[in-house]
């Protein structure tokens, strides 16, 4: 029979022991985010290189409880092995959170990336046993032991002969470990994760060569940007060792200004740190221009690549919503108003990525459609995989939204854009991008630059799509479209000609003819011009207002070659043919051009045959220039001359043979010459057309 109990009593909850623990935090992150917790881990401790390598050493010894309690370095010490360092070394903090679960040491740290991520027990997915080594001592964690006898901790010099030898054995020469380590201390920080090779009770997942490779492999797809939001990092190199060490892989911050921009990083950092998450009395800016470089060797071996950036890092202070205010201002909120955009000056950048520092797991949610890498303080989901928007039903339900919701809409509708602007008003800024001006050449190369990093409305996904009114509404005021007028300029939208064809010919026509009339003139992408739109006037070029501006400016259609007139004309016929009264556009058959005019003028003939017009040698100065290519040509056929009066231009017709045979022998007198080298093969001709 059931012992009856009290009515009151009080007892603990069942907790779920470590490997169940760490078996379900396993489950929501892939393999694929170690390499990145530990990036992550080492640029929290203040490191500046990263090295990785894969040990294929086969050591397996037999190990039992009773080894991990009686010797567990000799426990830890087996291989293959995944082997990384970086240059930090751990402080007390470090030693204390590393061994922690499910909290974090730095939390209330607002510049520590390992505030968001699941860190160092990602490396759970490969191995049992991890072993941590950083200045004079070690640490080895075993979840699978006695709950009070996971983790150990050693000093170097107080380790055992046979556990150096165990460890000089598949350690000596990596990374500069050596046995001066034991007495001295290793100066710098080694991790070592013996590989799983047989299912466990933490894991069912074997590791083997294959399956680093393809860790490998997933690192390199994000490399050309991992290094653009750190503040410490500056290279990250993967080697392997068979029965020799090979370089796989490096990506590095390159170039001349490599102390400079660790200095700026460094500034920034040590700015910002005073305001512990709160906002500052103004925004705190900080510019950097990172050279990134990628290569392959060996297996790896890819196509180097060699990009620059322009990384625009913003703490945010000053004005801003009520809203906004309150959740800063919220002591339990442990998010900062810091966001950065970075742009490749390289580069067309196709796939804008999220990033919290380090970029989120490559996925279409953490894509984001703009032609820019964005970073920031963003609240994330459980799994760390793209940051946290409103369901769709949430949405259609108009439901109540959480805070971490709201934060990410405040930093993309409030903070982000105010960033984005400034970073397209730096390109702009030719001065501080170079120490010497830019060339003409060099200023319309920007400009395609800074047209291809606006974002295009068509591509940007559903959550982003907040931060493009803003941004063009600040700029509608700003220099920020490319003319050529006065050599390179920049000029407001507002007081800028567009244009929407996309024939580069005709547009460098055009653009030739407005800029000798002095105005500014833009190849800006439609898709931009459609964004100014929605907040004040935008001026396309047309036939009418083209014509306009020839007839203001009438000593233009001097200054202009024979191929720019005639692309005008094409131009105009295509549009409104009308617009040609009073261009001096109309091509003669003497190389010179006449005045498009209506009434009472002198008649100017046009050919259905064109081998007509050798009847009447002398009057070229009265025919339409016949070398045109006959789709112009055919085209002041069919639209100047179609209806009766409009403009001077006839087609030839027989009854006009008599009429322009008067003039020919008119002009050819008066001018004293002959009609042609040979008389009898002017009437020849003659004879033939009216036969």
């Amino acid at each position: 029979m059931e012992e009856e109990s009290s009515d009151e009593e009080f007892s603990a909850m069942r907790l779920p022991s470590l490997i169940d623990q760490l078996k379900r935090l396993l489950e929501q992150y892939s393999d694929g985010q170690i390499l990145k917790e530990l990036i992550q881990n080492a640029e929290d401790g203040g490191a500046t290189r990263i090295k990785v390598m894969f040990v294929n050493k086969h050591h397996q010894p037999t190990t039992t409880l009773k080894m991990w309690k009686e010797n567990p370095i000799q426990f830890a010490m087996k291989g293959p092995a995944l082997c990384v360092y970086n240059d930090g070394l751990f402080t007390k903090t470090d030693w204390e959170g590393i061994a922690a679960i499910q909290c974090s040491e730095k939390e209330n740290e607002p510049l520590k990336v390992g505030r968001f991520g699941l860190g160092f027990k990602s490396v759970f997915h490969i191995t049992d046993t991890p072993l941590i080594l950083s200045g004079s001592k070690l640490k080895i964690i075993n979840p699978a032991a006695n709950v009070h006898d996971v983790v150990i901790t050693k000093k170097l010099r107080k380790i055992d002969v046979k556990s150096k030898t165990e460890m000089l054995d598949l350690m000596s020469g990596i990374f500069g470990f050596s046995p001066e380590a034991f007495q001295d201390g290793f100066n710098g920080t080694l991790f070592w994760f013996p590989l799983r090779t047989e299912e466990s009770s933490l894991c069912k997942t074997i590791y083997d060569e294959r399956k680093i490779r393809d860790i490998f492999h997933g690192f390199t797809s994000l490399a050309p940007s991992i290094l653009l939001f750190l503040k410490e990092i500056e290279m990250i190199e993967i080697y392997e060792r068979h029965s020799e060490i090979r370089k796989l892989f490096e990506v590095r911050l390159d170039g001349d200004d490599l102390v400079v921009l660790r200095q700026d990083r460094k500034r920034f950092v040590r700015e910002i740190e005073r305001f512990r998450g709160r906002f500052a009395s103004q925004p705190i800016k900080n510019i950097l221009r990172p050279k990134v470089r990628c290569e392959g060797f060996d297996w790896m071996k890819m196509e180097t690549s060699e990009d620059e950036w322009l990384v625009f890092n913003q703490y945010h202070g000053g004005h801003v919503s009520a809203e906004l205010m309150k959740l800063v201002e919220d002591e339990d909120w442990p998010y900062s108003p810091y966001v950065s955009i970075a742009a490749c000056l390289s580069k067309p950048i196709t796939k804008g990525h999220v990033f919290c520092f380090l970029p989120l797991p490559l996925e279409s949610q953490s894509l984001t459609g703009l032609p820019v890498h964005v970073n920031g303080f963003f609240a994330l989901s459980q799994d760390r995989h793209h940051v946290r928007w409103n369901s769709s039903e949430q949405d259609k339900n108009n439901s109540h939204t959480e805070k971490s919701i709201l934060w990410n809409q405040y930093l993309v509708k409030e903070i982000l854009p105010q960033v984005y602007t400034k970073l397209i008003l730096q390109l702009i800024d030719d001065e501080v991008i170079r120490s010497q001006p830019l060339t003409r050449e060099e200023r319309s190369q920007r400009a395609d630059v800074v047209y291809k990093t606006l974002p295009n409305n068509g591509n940007v996904t559903d959550n982003w799509k907040n931060i493009i009114d803003p941004i063009f509404q600040q700029l509608y005021s700003t220099a920020c479209m490319f003319t050529k007028q006065e050599g390179g300029i920049w000029a407001k939208p507002q007081n800028t000609i567009f244009i929407k064809l996309q024939d580069e010919n005709m547009v460098d026509s055009v653009e030739d003819a407005y800029l000798l009339c002095g105005r500014n003139f833009s190849r800006a992408p439609i898709c931009i011009l459609d964004a100014f739109r929605k907040h004040g006037s935008i001026t396309f070029t047309s036939a009418e207002h083209l014509r306009e501006e020839l007839l203001q400016h009438p000593e233009v259609c001097n200054q202009l070659d024979l191929k720019v007139k005639l692309n005008l004309l094409h131009y105009i016929l295509d549009n409104d043919v009308n617009c040609l009264q009073g261009l001096k556009l109309l091509p003669l058959a003497d190389g010179n051009f006449g005045t498009f005019t209506t009434g009472s003028t002198e008649t100017v003939y046009i050919f259905e045959d064109v081998d007509d017009m050798k009847m009447f040698p002398g009057l070229e100065s009265h025919f339409v220039k016949s070398e045109l290519g006959p789709d112009l040509y055919l085209k002041i056929q069919n639209q100047c001359s179609r209806e009766i009066g409009k403009f001077q231009i006839k087609i030839f017709h027989p009854d006009d043979f008599p009429s322009l045979i008067g003039l020919c022998i008119k002009q050819n007198q008066w001018k004293g010459i002959k009609l042609t080298k040979s008389l009898e093969e002017w009437l020849y001709l003659v004879w033939t057309y009216i036969g």
